[in-house]
């Protein structure tokens, strides 16, 4: 029984493609979360530059460049990707750590929120989950008004006011 041997640029090709596959893939789904939010962001200046033109204009961006990771895969092609994908995490970290003011025609992007579009750009960690909400005290009712407060503590001796002379 003999056993063929593949050819090493075989190996080397597979992996390659698998690499600029991934890439590409992760330019993509930036570009798919910086167009899922662009109309909303826009809304503050509809008429001017607003976070959702910067946003559009990150997702064509990062559609070009992951084509041209695809189509070429030369070290270009990752730089590239690589700037893409690095100046959108730093915008992200930007906006959320540091309240950087408008900048001629670029809008103010301080936004201290995180929301869970705004999370699946620098990590995938899962979000935990909500905390059950807490039981509210009794509202006072004539049949008891002292409903809600707390019960004296036993511990604590009752003083009389200072008397004066």
């Amino acid at each position: 029984m003999a056993v063929q041997a593949t050819h090493p640029s075989v190996h080397r090709n597979r992996a390659d493609l698998l690499i600029r596959s991934l890439v590409a893939a992760g330019l993509l789904v930036d570009a798919g979360v910086h167009l899922h939010l662009a109309p909303g962001y826009q809304e503050a200046s509809p008429d001017g530059i607003g976070l959702g033109t910067l946003f559009t204009i990150q997702a064509v961006t990062a559609v070009a460049a992951a084509l041209y990771v695809l189509t070429r895969g030369t070290r270009r092609a990752y730089l590239l990707a690589l700037l893409v994908a690095g100046a959108a995490l730093l915008a992200v970290l930007l906006s959320r750590y540091a309240d950087l003011p408008a900048i001629g025609p670029l809008p103010a992007m301080y936004e201290p929120l995180w929301f869970p579009e705004k999370q699946s750009a620098p990590s995938r960690k899962p979000s935990p989950p909500p905390s059950p909400p807490l039981p509210s005290p009794p509202l006072p009712s004539p049949a008891n008004p002292l409903a809600g407060q707390r019960p004296p503590n036993p511990r604590t001796r009752l003083r009389s006011p200072p008397s004066t002379f």
